[in-house]
C-alpha cells in the first residue's frame, strides 16, 4: 500500500508544477487569448508530448513501431478522445458564465472527476458489482468521489462569495446567473474533460512489450495531443476571425517574449500529464483505484491554485466566512484523496 502514497506524491508534484503556469500567463503582452492559446497548443499538444513519448521507445526500435501493430479503430478513438478533451474548455466557460466563475469551475471539475472514474470503467469493463472480488475497491472509490463533490461545492461557494464581497463598480463582464443552464454546461464540460482519462483507457496497450511500465501511457497521451491540437487550432482560429486578432501574429517585436512564455506554459501544463502517466502505475492495487488517480490529480491542481490567488491578492477583502468555507473545502478534498485506501 506504500506504493499508493508514492503515486500521490508524484501527482502532487505534477500539479504543483502546473500551478506555476499561473504566473507567466499574466506576462503575455500584446496577444489575445486565442492567439496565445494557438501558439502554446503547438508545444503543449504536439512537440512536448511527442518528445515525451520517445521515452516509451525501447532501444533498437523505430518510432513508428510504437503504433504499427495498433488497430486503426483504437488509434482514431484515442485521437478523438483528445479532441473532445480539448473541447471541454468551451463548456467550462459557459458553466462559469451561468453559475459564477468559481462555482462553475468547481462544479465542472467535480463532474470531471466523476466521469473520469466512470468512462475508463465502462471502456475497460471494470465497473465492478458485488459479485466481483474488487467490489470493495469500487465502492471505496465512489465514496471518495462523493466526498470530492462536497469539497468542490464548498470551495465553489467560497469563491462565489468572495467575488460578491470583493466586487468593484469598475468590474465588467458580469455573469448572467442561470442555475439550470450552468449545471447543464458543467455536466457536458465535465464529461468532455474526463475524455482525457477515457483516452488513457482507450489507448491501453499502445506500447511495445519492452516499454517500461511508467512510460506506457505516453504514446496514448501523444495521440490525444493530436486530437486536442486539432480542436484547439480550429477554436482559436475561429476566435481570431471573430475578434479580428489575426494581426497578433504579425508583431515581431513581441513574438520572442510571448513564444518563450508559450513554451514555458506548455511545459508546465504537460507536467501533470506526465505525472499522471507515472503516478497511476502506483495505484494498481486494484483496477478501480487506477481510475482514481485522475481525480486525485484534479484535487491537487485545484488546491495548488489558491496560494497563487492569495499572492496575487485575489482574495483580498473576502470575509472570514468565505475563507473558512474555502479552508473546509480544501480539507475535505484532501481527505478524499486518501479515503479509498483508508476504507479498504
Amino acid at each position: 500500500m506504500s506504493q499508493f502514497y508514492i503515486g500521490i506524491l508524484i501527482l502532487a508534484i505534477g500539479a504543483l508544477a502546473h500551478s506555476f503556469a499561473y504566473v507567466p500567463l499574466n506576462m503575455v503582452n500584446g496577444w489575445s487569448w486565442e492567439s496565445f492559446s494557438f501558439v502554446k497548443g503547438i508545444f503543449a499538444y504536439i512537440f512536448i508530448p511527442w518528445a515525451a513519448s520517445m521515452l516509451a521507445l525501447p532501444e533498437g526500435y523505430l518510432y513508428f513501431e510504437l503504433y504499427a501493430e495498433v488497430p486503426m479503430w483504437q488509434l482514431f478513438s484515442t485521437v478523438a478522445m483528445g479532441s473532445m478533451w480539448a473541447l471541454s474548455v468551451v463548456f467550462l466557460e459557459k458553466s462559469m458564465f451561468y453559475l459564477g466563475a468559481e462555482k462553475g469551475k468547481a462544479v465542472s471539475t467535480a463532474m470531471n472527476a466523476t466521469f473520469a472514474i466512470l468512462l475508463p470503467a465502462l471502456i475497460l469493463h471494470t465497473l465492478f458489482f458485488h459479485t466481483h472480488p474488487e467490489w470493495e475497491w469500487s465502492i471505496a472509490v465512489w465514496v471518495g468521489c462523493a466526498v470530492i463533490w462536497v469539497g468542490y461545492l464548498l470551495v465553489g461557494k467560497a469563491g462565489n462569495r468572495k467575488n460578491v464581497e470583493t466586487y468593484s463598480p469598475q468590474d465588467d463582464d458580469r455573469r448572467q446567473f442561470n442555475t439550470l443552464r450552468g449545471w447543464l454546461f458543467a455536466l457536458l464540460g465535465g464529461l468532455l474533460a474526463a475524455c482525457l482519462n477515457g483516452g488513457l483507457a482507450m489507448g491501453d496497450g499502445i506500447y511495445l512489450p519492452e516499454t517500461q511500465v511508467v512510460y506506457q501511457a505516453l504514446p496514448s497521451i501523444f495521440l490525444m495531443g493530436i486530437g486536442a491540437f486539432a480542436t484547439n487550432t480550429i477554436y482559436c482560429l475561429v476566435l481570431n476571425a471573430k475578434h479580428h486578432s489575426f494581426n497578433d501574429y504579425s508583431q515581431p517585436l513581441i513574438w520572442k517574449t510571448n513564444l518563450i512564455i508559450a513554451i514555458l506554459v506548455a511545459a508546465l501544463e504537460f507536467a501533470p500529464l506526465y505525472a499522471l502517466s507515472v503516478g497511476r502505475v502506483f495505484f494498481k492495487d486494484a483496477a478501480s483505484l487506477v481510475h482514481y488517480a485522475f481525480p486525485v490529480l484534479l484535487v491537487f491542481q485545484t488546491i495548488f491554485t489558491y496560494p497563487w490567488q492569495f499572492l496575487m491578492q485575489e482574495w483580498r477583502g473576502a470575509s472570514y466566512q468565505s475563507l473558512k468555507l474555502l479552508l473546509w473545502g480544501i480539507i475535505i478534498l484532501l481527505v478524499a484523496v486518501f479515503l479509498p485506501v483508508a476504507l479498504v
